[in-house]
């Protein structure tokens, strides 16, 4: 199925020094029941540089964001950190914005259809 959104999310808990990502997974593993990791990508600061991870394969539906059908037509992206308590940095906004362009470009996915959820 062609993915025609990106949904963008936060994962609601502090970043550390440390790779979060495989907890997220374990999450949603383990305490959710779910088959694997609900989202498509993260993004997350390891050491002094952010990294972009891969979740789930792109060509699956996602366990994200239930909302109009975005589990199966959107891509489901994860930024770790809590951006309700501290504002994302210039750094970590600048390197989403690359993520997302690149994102569009490879799924021809048009600006307006990036939505936060």
């Amino acid at each position: 199925m062609k993915k025609t959104h990106l949904i963008v999310h936060h994962s609601a808990t502090q970043d550390g020094e440390t790779f979060s990502w495989g907890a997220i997974r374990n999450f949603h593993i383990k305490d959710r029941g779910w088959r694997d990791i609900g989202y498509h990508i993260g993004t997350e600061k390891i050491g002094d540089a952010y990294w972009d991870v891969l979740g789930r394969p792109f060509d699956d539906h996602g366990a994200h964001c239930p909302d109009g059908g975005m589990n199966v037509h959107g891509i489901g992206w994860c930024i770790v950190g809590n951006f309700d308590i501290v504002a994302p940095s210039p750094d970590l906004l600048a390197h989403c914005v690359k993520t997302a362009a690149h994102l569009c470009r490879l799924f021809k996915i048009p600006v307006e259809h990036v939505l936060g959820h």
